[in-house]
């Protein structure tokens, strides 16, 4: 057994408490890490204060699990929009409240990062992460993904008439047939923009590249419409779309909609859902434990109970729904320093000088 890679200044303490052990031999790591009542038990009591941006009622039965697991450690939970807790994070940088924060989007991460918000935390199965899927200096790791997608309506598309990857979406023949969500409206549909002008970047290392292709997909256009209409509007004048995997499949096994699904065969931007530790969080030994919780056995339950994608490549194939282990991702590399510092300024270029050349 060797330590996690932690650069606490406790680290050793941390070690001892998170029960760390190797997670980076291959094919069956997480089948064979031990449940979490296995690890060494806590010996004094701590306090942990949790910024989650889910729900109380989503998370609460994770933090039973923990209580039964660990007595020893009280967690605090406060679940609020991820974007209020960044702003609480931002208020109490110089005196530090919150020790972790889960279930935050990707591009909140880069953003708590680029600020100094976030303390490096390097788990022991790090090296089973993807690139795209965490940060650089590890001050935070993905979780969960939902890749961007095509996404049709089977009535009007088939499989071999339906774009097959993202640069399909240029050609003439989509002209006035694609309907997107309306990224003023959808921060997700803002991270897909972003995320894809920071593939282009990385060409020349400049934007432009990625705006003329969103430029382009803007004159392919046919309407923009609310997050919620999207499905509604998959129609035979306009059949196809580009939007997250996790929320169209839970449009498919919902069944109202007839709907078909292209992973692109080119690289895609996939959205993160990640989690960190707060820089100068006050309980580090129980921030190690939830943290090693949360991503091991834990992990295993969320996926099922939710449907959404691990970002570790390593969870074994019987352990996860059939449909994750069909999709053949290549994430986009992503620059997130050069995500976090300038996404908004490049959605108020697209939205005065892309959107505002052609009003939908």
């Amino acid at each position: 057994m060797r330590s996690c890679l932690i650069t606490f200044a406790v680290a050793t303490a941390i070690v001892l408490l998170s029960g760390c052990r190797d997670d980076t031999t291959p094919s069956t790591q997480l089948a064979t890490v031990a449940p979490v009542t296995s690890f060494p038990p806590v010996e004094k009591k701590y306090d942990l204060v949790l910024y989650s941006a889910h729900s109380e009622a989503h998370i609460r039965a994770c933090l039973d699990r923990f209580k039964n697991a660990f007595p020893e450690i009280f967690v605090e939970l406060v679940a609020l929009p991820a974007e209020e807790l960044l702003e609480r994070l931002r208020a109490e940088k110089d005196e530090p409240r919150a020790d972790l924060w889960c279930g935050v989007p990707d591009r909140l991460l880069a953003a708590a990062a680029a600020e100094g918000l976030l303390q490096k935390f390097t788990p022991a199965w790090a090296a089973n992460v993807p690139d795209a899927y965490h940060s650089p200096g590890d001050l935070w790791y993905g979780t969960f993904i939902s890749p961007t997608v095509i996404v049709y309506n089977r009535d009007h598309l088939t499989v071999e008439t339906a774009p097959t990857s993202l640069a399909d979406l240029m050609q003439p023949q989509w002209q006035d047939r694609i309907v997107l969500v309306d990224p003023v409206q959808s921060d997700i549909m803002q991270t897909i923009f972003g995320l894809l002008i920071c593939r282009l970047h990385a060409r020349d290392g400049k934007p432009g590249k990625g705006f003329d292709w969103l430029r382009r997909l803007h004159g392919n256009t046919a309407v923009y419409v609310e997050p919620d209409k999207l499905y509604e509007n998959l129609t035979a004048d306009t059949p196809v779309s580009i939007w997250h995997l996790a929320d169209v499949h839970r449009q498919q096994q919902a069944g109202t909609y007839p709907l078909e699904v292209v992973v692109p065969v080119s690289p895609t931007p996939v959205q993160v859902e990640g989690l960190a530790v707060v820089a100068g969080a006050p309980n580090i030994e129980a921030s190690a434990v939830f943290y090693n919780f949360l991503t091991r056995s834990e992990l295993v339950i969320q996926v099922n109970e939710s449907d959404r994608i691990p970002a570790r490549a390593d969870v074994p194939a019987d352990r996860i729904p059939a449909w994750m282990t069909q999709q053949q991702i290549t994430p986009s590399k992503v620059d997130w320093r050069l995500f976090a510092q300038n996404s908004k300024g490049w959605m108020t270029h697209w939205k005065k000088k892309i959107r505002g050349e052609k009003t939908r």
